[in-house]
């Protein structure tokens, strides 16, 4: 396809390194929000707290901890798994807000603008 469509020739600017870099992270941050959510779907974790943004009463349940070994909690404790997993949507959305407005600061071609 890049035979296809003329390439741009942007120039390797500071601006443009930290704008890819933060997109590879994003893309990162997004991929890991979706690994997320395929734990909370099979512990079925969605059924534990289901208000939003608090977690029943609390901005933190107190039920975070509760197995042991400490590490089991992150992939075995349903409430941990939905913990992080609305950590990691928010974190994301915001990661995706903040991309696109340093996009739009950068001059990039239309067709890149578009994309973005």
């Amino acid at each position: 396809i890049h035979m296809l469509l003329p390439q741009h020739k942007l120039p390797e600017t500071r601006q443009l390194l930290r704008l890819r870099r933060f997109a590879h992270g994003t893309a990162g941050l997004v991929f890991l929000t979706a690994l997320s959510g395929a734990f909370v779907a099979g512990l079925d974790a969605g059924l534990v707290y289901n208000s939003f943004p608090k977690m029943g009463e609390s901005w933190i349940p107190e039920d975070l901890f509760t197995f042991s070994p400490l590490l089991r909690n992150v992939f075995e404790n349903p409430t941990m798994v939905q913990f992080d997993h609305r950590v990691l949507g928010i974190t994301s959305v915001t990661a995706i807000t903040v991309l696109y407005f340093l996009s739009r600061r950068i001059p990039l071609p239309r067709s890149t603008k578009i994309s973005t």
